[in-house]
């Protein structure tokens, strides 16, 4: 995957959240349901926003080492800040690589998804009166998301180790959920 396929994938995935808020009116109890569920102590990103990050992170670097050429190499910097040894880094790049072409896979089926509903509403208006919530089908696709991303971080965990994966956790934490 080159780098112009992650930023398309990326992007993808932000029309596909963005398509669903324009096209669409608040539905009453459904839309506050799903922000009571995603909501975290003082807007802080959920944990699997924090991974899909870092496992971006690490897919992107490797990505553009290729682009420009150069020999196929790891993220040094993120395994300075991280603290990782040669293998954790090799292993956090495996399991980035295997999520992010998973994540890929999933997106471009709620691409089909959401480009069927758009294909209802001409001009993208919705009738009034029409209730418009995301389709079963989209909401499920972004719990596999989200599980693909939880279960490599479960693979970390189960890679690294208790005691050296939490040391990792907290720097995850520190860098990506507080933004620190």
């Amino acid at each position: 995957m080159n780098k112009k396929q992650v930023i398309a994938t990326s992007c993808v995935a932000a029309l596909i959240v963005g398509a669903l808020f324009t096209i669409s009116r608040p539905a009453s109890g459904t839309r506050a349901q799903v922000n009571k569920q995603q909501a975290t102590p003082q807007n802080a990103l959920p944990e699997h926003g924090a991974y899909e990050f870092l496992f971006r992170r690490a897919v992107r670097f490797k990505q553009s080492t290729i682009k420009a050429g150069q020999p196929l190499a790891l993220d040094s910097m993120l395994q300075r800040e991280a603290g990782l040894s040669d293998n954790q880094i090799r292993v956090l790049d495996e399991i980035a690589t295997t999520c992010v072409q998973e994540i890929a896979a999933l997106d471009q089926r709620a691409r089909v998804i959401v480009n069927q509903l758009r294909s209802r509403f001409p001009g993208r208006v919705v009738p009034r009166g029409e209730p418009l919530l995301p389709p079963a089908e989209l909401e499920a696709l972004q719990q596999q998301r989200d599980a693909t991303i939880l279960r490599g971080r479960a693979t970390l965990l189960q890679a690294f180790g208790e005691q050296e994966f939490n040391r990792f956790d907290r720097f995850v934490q520190e860098r990506y959920v507080t933004g620190r």
